[in-house]
């Protein structure tokens, strides 16, 4: 019987907590250099540059690419790429650097909130110096609602990386069904 209870608690335990994880990875390849990718709802996010706007640029251009040949970054290459989530993810990353033809030691910042505007910062991260090529940052934590990414050099974005968690919701009749097979199994026995 104890076994019975069990297997019934498992599987209502199960239930309540079903979910599922969607991953996206935003490359830019599909744009041109030069799009304007300002305020564009981009499948699951939109990015944003609130006093310059954001861009497509080409990886040959000093701004570089982490892969495929193109990239982001707000249009002067150094004001603030805002990342806002239509739903809250719970893990996000992002690649910063620059291209060959630049020959500064860039660092940049990537944060998040719990919220799309305002909220709480959830955590912080800055990359090493780099003189070419781009860095990785990433979080695993629930809730995230907007990324910040930031810095005072030529840096732009690229291989944009976030997984959404959507609970399933479960119907209140599947919730009752694991007590009542506890039930009636329990009475069949003692009928036995």
């Amino acid at each position: 019987m104890t076994k019975l209870l069990s297997a019934a608690a498992g599987c209502l335990l199960s239930l309540a907590a079903a979910s599922h994880a969607s991953t996206t990875t935003l490359d830019f390849e599909e744009f041109a250099a030069g799009d304007d990718l300002e305020g564009l709802d981009l499948g699951g996010v939109t990015i944003t540059s609130p006093a310059v706007g954001v861009t497509v640029f080409d990886g040959s251009s000093s701004a570089g690419s982490n892969s495929g040949a193109r990239s982001i970054a707000s249009r002067d290459i150094v004001s603030d790429v805002i990342f806002t989530f239509d739903n809250a993810v719970s893990f996000v990353e992002l690649f910063g650097g620059d291209g060959p033809a630049t020959s500064d030691a860039d660092t940049w910042t990537f944060d998040v909130y719990d919220a799309q505007v305002g909220g709480n910062l959830l955590g912080t991260l800055t990359s090493s110096p780099l003189v070419s090529g781009h860095s990785s940052l990433s979080f695993s934590i629930a809730g995230i609602l907007r990324a910040e990414a930031s810095s005072t050099t030529r840096v732009s974005y690229d291989d944009l990386t976030f997984t959404t968690v959507s609970q399933v919701p479960v119907p209140a009749a599947a919730l009752l069904f694991a007590p009542a097979a506890a039930l009636f199994a329990r009475r069949r026995r003692r009928s036995a």
